[in-house]
């Protein structure tokens, strides 16, 4: 799949060199969906490798991106900030991810990259007037079965996002 995701970039970046858009938005899962061959190295690897081909073909635009459901180990599994487990814990897997993203951390700025460490969602104004919110809702949908721990809210999404779309509306 790789030379089919390099070729898909070389022709987008070819064939719209001479369009003006002001960013692109990668949505994640990366990662093929041969679910019995994934790793955590694997799936981290898999997001550099698409990332980086990206930065080849698109070196000067903006990027934002959000995760798919593919982009754990194992699939669908979204710790929340209650599980303390090295192994299984969030809170070594979205800092290395977004160590993945670094080159884009500078248009997007340093309090994102820290929600998003914390959570995997973030946000930030683009330009005066718009604001790009990221919401990660995979640790939400029922196939993650750490929801069984705690179905209200376990990562705070919905509390954080009122939180972002009222300091949005006062400004």
């Amino acid at each position: 799949t790789r030379w089919t995701a390099d070729d898909m970039l070389k022709h987008i970046a070819e064939a719209h060199a001479e369009e003006e858009f002001e960013y692109i938005m990668l949505t994640g899962d990366s990662p093929a969906h041969d679910i019995w061959l994934q790793s955590f190295d694997g799936n981290l690897y898999t997001t550099k490798v698409y990332v980086d081909m990206v930065k080849k073909y698109f070196p000067d635009k903006k990027v934002i991106f959000s995760l798919g459901n593919h982009d754990s180990f194992p699939v669908n599994s979204f710790a929340p900030p209650s599980v303390t487990d090295a192994k299984l814990s969030a809170k070594n897997w979205y800092p290395r991810l977004a160590n993945v993203y670094d080159k884009w951390w500078g248009a997007i700025g340093s309090d994102a990259r820290q929600s998003f460490e914390a959570s995997g969602n973030y946000h930030f104004e683009l330009y005066p007037g718009f604001r790009i919110v990221v919401v990660n809702s995979n640790g939400y949908i029922g196939y993650n079965f750490y929801m069984n721990l705690d179905y209200k809210d376990p990562f705070g999404t919905l509390t954080w996002l009122y939180d972002v779309l009222l300091e949005a509306e006062r400004n």
